[in-house]
């Protein structure tokens, strides 16, 4: 009889990257691993987590109790530190999570350490929760078959979107970066970004005669373009989550939060430019800054070009 471990993490697309380590770690020392995650990260773990063992977590907590107990794990563990979360595996024991104010809600607990990567923190959280996590195998996603964009191999992948705006950049500045970039490493960037982003993607997109797909992919043909691309340059983001874990090649801008706590896995795929004042855990709304603006566009041309080498 398969031991079933269940994974709760409703906060953003590269949150849920970031709990695919400790996911390996499980599926490695062989649990049947189910995760309950928001609606607006399915795909993600295409080809990684059978279907089946992907459940969408309901915006009702009680709803969200019912369909956690109905998947009957043998352990849960809540990498999402919202109280939402540690109420919706209320009735699923045992349940560990991170403590603090929630530590009455869970069976058992670990101390958030601020100062390490987020990965490292599920891992100290996985292993106070009895898995056997030998974590010097990153797990690497899956890509699945399926139709993508018509891309030249070895495409410069653009993503100048981020889930709130003091941690991009704004439009001209990418539109500046984006022509300098097709010039210098004479190739058309790809332009990537959801629904809400079409508008932004299509400025920069046809500010440097690049290939607009802003709102055009799915998860999994996103994660099929990351995989074909030789760089991506984001911001903090999802995608820039998901290239790495795939192997991929990233330059990360940072701006609010730092990239030693919350950057891309491994982190031998990553290579960071960020701001001096950018921090974790990230400040308050109404209290944001762009700090973003303090890294210099000029800057991310000159590591695309070693890289591109």
């Amino acid at each position: 009889m398969s031991r079933r471990l269940l994974i709760v993490e409703a906060a953003y697309l590269g949150d849920l990257v970031m709990t695919t380590p400790l996911m390996g770690a499980a599926l490695r020392d062989k649990w049947e691993v189910h995760v309950a995650i928001r609606r607006s990260s399915v795909g993600v773990l295409e080809g990684l987590i059978p279907q089946e063992q992907i459940h969408i977590l309901p915006s009702h907590f009680l709803s969200a109790q019912k369909k956690l107990q109905s998947i009957r794990p043998q352990l849960t563990i809540v990498t999402h530190r919202a109280h939402s979360s540690v109420l919706a595996a209320l009735g699923v024991s045992p349940r560990w999570g991170y403590g603090g104010g929630r530590s009455l809600l869970l069976s058992g607990t670990v101390r958030f350490d601020p100062m390490a990567h987020r990965v490292e923190n599920h891992i100290n959280l996985g292993r106070a929760a009895g898995l056997a996590l030998p974590m010097d195998e990153p797990l690497v996603l899956r890509t699945t078959a399926g139709d993508s964009p018509s891309l030249p191999e070895g495409a410069l992948v653009l993503n100048p979107n981020a889930s709130w705006p003091e941690k991009a950049w704004t439009t001209p500045r990418w539109v500046r970066l984006a022509k300098a970039l097709g010039e210098r490493l004479s190739v058309r960037p790809v332009v990537v970004g959801g629904p809400n982003d079409r508008e932004r993607c299509s400025a920069i997109a046809n500010g440097c005669g690049g290939i607009d797909l802003g709102g055009k992919t799915d998860l999994p043909m996103l994660k099929r373009v990351l995989e074909r691309a030789r760089l991506l340059i984001s911001h903090d983001s999802g995608p820039a989550h998901i290239a790495a874990a795939l192997g991929t090649q990233v330059i990360s801008v940072f701006g609010a939060t730092h990239p030693e706590l919350v950057g891309p896995w491994p982190p031998r795929t990553g290579f960071v430019l960020s701001s001096p004042r950018a921090k974790s855990p990230p400040p308050p709304k109404g209290k944001r800054e762009r700090w973003i603006d303090g890294v210099h566009w000029k800057h991310v041309v000159a590591l695309a070009s070693e890289l591109w080498v």
